[in-house]
This record gives C-alpha cells, sequence and structure tokens, in this order.
C-alpha cells in the first residue's frame, strides 16, 4: 500500500498529541506532589526529541517545507517562517525540560516549577502548531503541489523513514508513546482555526 505523505504527518501528529497529553499529566500530578515522576517524564522527552522533533520534522523540515519552498513559498516570511520559528521554541521548551528534569525528580520545588512552566508552554506551542499545520499549511501545499510533485514527496518520505528505521529510533519511540498513553481516553478534535490565523508565538524562557 503507497503512503500518502500528509496522511502520513497528521498521523503522527495524533501521536505526538497524545504523548503530550500525558506529559502535561504529569506535570500536574508533579505540582500537586511536589516531585516529579522520573522515568515516565524521561520517556515523554526521548519521544519528542527522537520522534517528534527527529523523524517528524525531518520530513516536514527536509522534505515538505523544502518542496514548497522551491515551488515559490518564502522561507523568511509567511506560514513556512512560523512553522520553523515554532520549530525552534518547541526545542527551546524541550532543553528547559531536560535541564530541570533530575533536580524535578528529586523534589526540588523550583525544578518543578520551571518543568512544569516549560511543558505547559510546550504544550500550548504544540497544540496549535500541529492545528494550522493540519487545517492550513497542509491543505495550502497540496493545493499548490502537481500530481508529480506529490509522488515526488512520497518517495522522499518513503526514503526517510526507511532511513529512520535502520536506526530503530522509530520503532523505539513509538513503543514508549504506546507504553506512556495506554489507557488514555481519546479527546475530540480542536475547533478550526480562522483562515490565515498563523501568527501566534509562546515563551519557554
Amino acid at each position: 500500500m503507497t503512503m500518502d505523505p500528509i496522511e502520513t504527518l497528521m498521523q503522527e501528529h495524533r501521536t505526538i498529541e497524545r504523548v503530550i497529553d500525558r506529559l502535561v499529566d504529569l506535570v500536574e500530578a508533579a505540582t500537586g506532589r511536589g516531585t516529579l515522576e522520573r522515568q515516565p517524564a524521561a520517556d515523554a522527552l526521548e519521544f519528542i526529541r527522537h520522534f517528534a522533533d527527529g523523524c517528524h520534522h525531518a520530513k516536514e523540515e527536509g522534505h515538505l517545507f523544502a518542496m514548497m519552498g522551491d515551488m515559490g513559498f518564502p522561507r523568511e516570511q509567511g506560514p513556512l517562517a512560523v512553522m520553523l520559528f515554532e520549530h525552534e521554541q518547541g526545542r527551546a521548551c524541550v532543553q528547559a525540560m531536560l535541564a530541570n528534569l533530575e533536580a524535578a525528580s528529586q523534589g526540588d520545588a523550583t525544578a518543578v516549577e520551571q518543568f512544569a512552566a516549560a511543558a505547559h508552554a510546550y504544550a500550548d506551542l504544540l497544540r496549535g502548531h500541529i492545528q494550522k499545520e493540519d487545517q492550513v499549511l497542509y491543505p495550502m501545499a497540496v493545493r499548490a503541489m502537481s500530481a508529480a510533485d506529490y509522488q515526488a514527496l512520497t518517495t522522499r518520505f518513503q526514503a526517510q523513514d526507511a532511513q529512520d528505521r535502520a536506526t530503530g529510533q522509530p520503532q523505539k519511540c513509538l513503543a514508549l508513546a504506546e507504553e506512556l498513553t495506554a489507557g488514555m481516553a481519546t479527546c475530540a478534535g480542536a475547533e478550526t482555526p480562522a483562515d490565515g490565523c498563523l501568527m501566534c508565538s509562546h515563551s519557554c524562557q
């Protein structure tokens, strides 16, 4: 069965959203208890770093966004610039969480607070980011692509996936996601954003 590159990205978004929901549950429990549960928090960060910001963003930045750039979408302004900037903001949030992980898991109140703040900022950022990609950017890309472009993107994604699978990283990350989110209820989808609502910012500093 031939992969659909846009559908693949959207399916990955659903997994990312569920891990984000679990991360928020962990920090809410940590705020009440005063100690972060280390292992699931570390597993969530591993998934985010190596799957969400690794495998998933590699397909977006290295292939979809690159193709859109070749078709005339500017990378310095507009939707692509916003998406790339938000990827960088997400990385800053993850670094803030990593910096506080050990101390928060040992009950350091300041570290728990800083980890929780970065986690909430990341969750807010990614939920909005995913919504904009699913409902605005991806449809915009599909409208601009010819059938040949779409097939070329499919071929690039298949090559990227094969490269990633050879490392074993996606399989490991998806197993972590399954373990982290086992038993979680499926949430209803968010509302459609207003057309053109692509400019927002979050800070993890």
